[in-house]
């Protein structure tokens, strides 16, 4: 899952192999600045590059991997934030609802009692 905004998670792939691609997804297209003549195979490296870039490509890799398994676990997690805001906004509603109603229903009981000892009471008064 790829994590954008809380409302926008998109599933995605990534291309881990060949690592060139890996590279150019993780980093931008940026051009060192390099003011001197020499070109980059003038200079004798140790260990060689080959030994560096094979190193470097297992935790580029790795990293790859690891950013992947947090953008699914955050998404998820978002995922649930927002159905758990969704259900509570829901059941406060619902609470409104059914308050509202049970105090019509409420009202209306009390009025037809006080109806009832009105219209019975005012009988019984007039008799004794």
């Amino acid at each position: 899952m790829g994590f954008r905004s809380p409302g926008h998670q998109q599933a995605q792939t990534l291309t881990v192999m060949p690592l060139t691609e890996l590279i150019d997804h993780l980093i931008t297209r940026a051009k060192a600045i390099w003011p001197w003549e020499l070109a980059f195979e003038d200079f004798y490296m140790s260990p060689s590059a080959w030994q560096i870039i094979e190193g470097i490509a297992g935790m580029i890799i790795h990293g790859a991997i690891r950013a992947c398994f947090l953008e699914a676990i955050l998404s998820e997690h978002v995922a649930r934030m927002m159905a758990m805001r969704l259900a509570t906004h829901n059941a406060q509603q619902m609470i409104r609802q059914l308050t509202t109603e049970y105090n019509r229903q409420r009202q209306t009981q009390i009025t037809s009692e006080l109806l009832d000892i009105i219209s019975g009471s005012g009988g019984r008064y007039e008799q004794g």
